[in-house]
């Protein structure tokens, strides 16, 4: 039997988006079980936060394979810029305010993670003593 290379093409092509799909219908798995472990126990915690934590769960107790999640997630990380777009303009749409504003915005950018660092530093070095 001659099997044609259009036929072969056509094969592999759908063993691609079905592997494909598989692997997006497993990452939304994960996310929607989160929501609704989120809105069943009432959680305060955002349900992607959730669905991560319970994927990393199942990836390390290889109960999930990172090869079957291949297909779905090298796509997705190929055009993650894409999701960043709307924040950048965003920034964009309010340069006239950034340009009146930045001497403030640049002492909160800076100031606020300095001063938790050294109030982090300071009760650290109060906590070593009691160890």
């Amino acid at each position: 039997m001659i099997v044609s290379k259009s036929h072969l093409s056509a094969e592999s092509n759908l063993l691609t988006i079905s592997r494909f799909c598989t692997a997006l219908a497993l990452l939304l798995m994960c996310l929607f079980s989160a929501k609704l472990l989120s809105s069943w126990l009432q959680l305060s915690i955002p349900a992607p936060l959730i669905g991560m934590a319970l994927m990393f769960l199942l990836l390390s107790s290889n109960l999930l394979k990172p090869q079957w999640l291949a297909p779905a997630c090298a796509p997705i990380l190929k055009y993650m810029a894409l999701f960043f777009i709307p924040a950048g303009v965003g920034i964009v749409q309010y340069t006239s305010l950034l340009s009146t504003h930045w001497p403030l915005l640049l002492s909160v950018l800076t100031l606020v993670p300095l001063t938790g660092l050294c109030l982090v530093g300071w009760l650290a070095k109060k906590v070593a003593f009691y160890d």
